[in-house]
């Protein structure tokens, strides 16, 4: 049912302003379960604006009583829904999950439901845009070399719909096997142009995509097994839903789970599995979890000292305008109290929350601002050619990369990125120069060590990706 809009507004524009977001912010929240309080107003107020612009409409006001009228399936809402959602994703992410799957989870479920019918059910829920399904199918086509005798489901949801239309056409850039091993672009995908890339038919027909809203919709079943879910997949999606929805959200994946079950989370997850019932398993990687019984029905979903009805903490953009906008906000003669415009360091950091939350121009905003306030910090310079090489800028993306390694010249991930967009642009001499500088720099790090910027990659990992890609981008 459609909402009115509320006749009482502050006739200030900032005051209607902040009702048409309080009223947009509610009907979202009703239907998908997206919880936008008063410190993640800022993300709203963005999307509205882009969703205003694409739809055509002439006043943000005019956007927002069109939407309160649209079911949540019709195109005006699924729009909204597009820049809400975080699209950020590659494939075999948090590597150190996948080869722990591949090395010692999945063969053990693989071998118990093998004396057991041979069925499996997984299930990928907030799948974004396909990388994180399709890199499951990936890992079991390796793992079950008779898979074809097998019954197997592998289901992938999101709310939205943009994202499942570019899942199902399975199609992808050179960025999203960042860190990916290079065996997986070289077999398990079909070269269509330069810096595009067909997940395989053989591969693409294992996954079942459908639009599923994993705060209000009824779980979804699957034929044929009343055991449960063996694999649940449910990443970075629990932190943006409010306390009540995400402890109902969590009853329903303990729900759905085998007794054996076991679900994979995101690091920004990790809180709200505290205390549930769920246990961490004992294997260095704290995002996978094992089904356990039902706690008391009291069990509290977050630990000690986080007080029901607290406000949940700043996400990237609001965070961004709240601290850019605060001095203009504070009465003069407390100004000069104490500094209040973010130093470069804050701001990357705002950048990167904008970009995990899809907003890169807010994000290029940010590093602009970052790099003004210190040209020779070179990680700004850095994720400024990342977010430009997402957006399919690969010169302007070079030129910042290389000013990365101007300033630091041992940079490695700016000599991988910088090798990436060489063989997008189909250089493969200059691709093959700046996988060797990754790969030299690379071996002067032990082979446990992070590498900064390379999302807790470690440089062994690295090392093992680099080495062939040297060797084959030198020899063309």
């Amino acid at each position: 049912m459609s909402q009115p809009l509320v006749s009482d507004r502050p006739r200030s524009a900032e005051g209607q302003t902040e009702a048409l977001l309080q009223e947009l912010g509610a009907a979202v929240e009703a239907r998908t379960g997206l919880h936008f309080p008063q410190e993640r107003r800022g993300d709203l107020a963005r999307a509205l604006r882009e969703v205003s612009r694409e739809l055509g409409f002439e006043s943000a006001e005019r956007c927002v009583a069109h939407l309160l009228k649209c079911r949540t399936a019709d195109r005006e809402f699924e729009a909204l829904l597009g820049h809400l959602t975080n699209g950020e994703t590659f494939f075999f992410r948090h590597m150190e999950a996948f080869d722990l799957l591949e090395q010692r989870l999945l063969p053990e479920l693989i071998h118990a439901r093998r004396h057991g019918g041979k069925r499996l059910r997984i299930w990928c829920a907030g799948c974004c845009t396909g990388e994180e399904p399709y890199s499951v199918a990936i890992l079991l086509d390796r793992l079950i070399p008779d898979r074809r005798n097998w019954d197997i489901s592998l289901l992938a949801t999101d709310v939205n719909a943009r994202f499942l239309q570019r899942a199902r056409e399975g199609v992808y850039t050179e960025w999203s096997f960042r860190g990916a091993p290079l065996w997986v672009q070289r077999q398990c995908f079909d070269t269509l142009g330069r810096n595009r890339f067909a997940i395989r038919p053989y591969l693409k027909e294992m996954v079942t995509f459908a639009r599923h809203n994993l705060a209000e919709d009824t779980p979804p079943t699957f034929p044929g097994s009343a055991q449960g879910v063996d694999l649940l997949f449910c990443r970075n999606v629990l932190i943006y839903f409010a306390r009540d929805r995400a402890r109902q959200v969590l009853g329903n994946l303990h729900s759905l789970l085998a007794e054996d079950g076991l679900l994979v989370v995101g690091p920004s997850d990790m809180l709200l599995l505290r205390e549930t019932s769920f246990t961490s398993l004992d294997s260095g990687v704290s995002v996978l979890y094992r089904k356990t019984p039902l706690a008391p029905a009291d069990c509290p979903l977050f630990p000690a000292g986080d007080v029901a009805g607290s406000a949940p903490k700043l996400s990237g953009c609001a965070e961004a305008q709240h601290l850019l906008g605060e001095a203009a906000r504070k009465p003069a003669a407390r100004r000069a109290e104490a500094p209040v415009a973010p130093d470069s360091q804050e701001m990357l950091l705002l950048a990167r929350r904008c970009a995990n939350e899809g907003a890169h121009d807010e994000a290029l905003d940010l590093c602009r601002k970052a790099i003004a306030a210190d040209a020779t910090n070179p990680v700004a310079h850095y994720f400024q050619g990342t977010i430009l090489m997402e957006r399919g800028e690969l010169a302007a993306a070079g030129i910042c990369l290389r000013r990365a390694l101007f300033l630091e010249q041992g940079f490695v991930m700016a000599h991988f990125t910088l090798g990436h967009i060489a063989r997008a642009q189909g250089k493969p001499k200059a691709a093959g120069k700046h996988f060797v500088n990754a790969l030299e720099w690379t071996l002067r790090y032990r082979p446990d060590d992070p590498l900064p910027e390379a999302d807790g990659m470690t440089a062994g990992r690295l090392a093992e990706i680099l080495a062939p890609l040297a060797e084959r981008e030198e020899e063309r």
